[in-house]
């Protein structure tokens, strides 16, 4: 097992101190600026269908414990008069 003065110089040779590192300027980045590229995206968006009641609630639950997060919310939903 490492000691702690062992991992503080491994991470000093694997990253720069705080005071070196920085993230780039937008107006220094190589590729098209930012509202070109969201601009591009959003024109190959299609309009969702419509649908004759347009409501509900749309929400992921992937997994076990996001499966629990979505019962609980529904749960509640219910219980506040919710009835789709």
């Amino acid at each position: 097992m490492m000691t702690l003065d062992e991992l503080a110089a491994l991470q000093a040779l694997v990253a720069p101190p705080r005071a070196e590192r920085r993230e780039p300027v937008a107006s220094e980045s190589n590729g098209p600026p930012i509202g070109e590229i969201i601009r591009a995206v959003l024109a190959r968006v299609e309009e969702p269908p419509r649908f004759a009641q347009p409501r509900g609630i749309v929400t992921c639950a992937g997994g076990a414990t996001y499966h629990v997060n979505a019962y609980v919310l529904f749960r509640l939903l219910r219980e506040l008069g919710w009835a789709l």
